[in-house]
């Protein structure tokens, strides 16, 4: 009885029916992992005291097994780039301010930054700003 409790929790997190690559839903996850690793550790223990060769077993398939899930867990969070479940997307979006969209306005003319201060050309002549994409002024 106890050692098919034992394969039950052991089983769990490998079905997990809910996502968990990130966020709190990770940290439920790995909670439930680490329960996994305590649940073997002490049917290992249980299992040494009373000489029973194959709960022992189990019990350390069950250590192996919690320690590869969260191993992989663990792994997937941490590596860079974009998470599964889109954190990283929505915290940029959610730290990027709204006018990220609005243009600043350019100016008419542009001056040349000369010992530390804007200054316009002697002559007052500018040449054309012309858009390199569009060839317009």
């Amino acid at each position: 009885m106890a050692l098919g409790v034992l394969v039950g929790i052991g089983i769990a997190p490998g079905v997990w029916p809910y996502s968990h690559g990130c966020g709190l839903r990770l940290v439920f996850y790995l909670v439930g992992v680490t329960t996994v690793i305590a649940a073997g550790l002490w049917a290992s223990i249980s299992s040494w005291k009373r000489r029973l060769g194959f709960a022992h077993v189990v019990a350390q398939i069950l250590i192996v097994w919690g320690i590869l899930l969260m191993t992989r867990e663990v792994l997937r969070a941490s590596a860079p780039g974009p998470q599964p479940c889109g954190c990283a997307r929505r915290a940029a979006a959610a730290l990027t301010p709204v006018t990220r969209h609005l243009k600043p306005p350019m100016p008419e003319n542009f001056k040349n930054f000369i010992a530390g201060e804007w200054v316009a050309p002697r002559t007052g002549a500018y040449f054309e700003n012309r858009n390199p994409r569009t060839g317009t002024t």
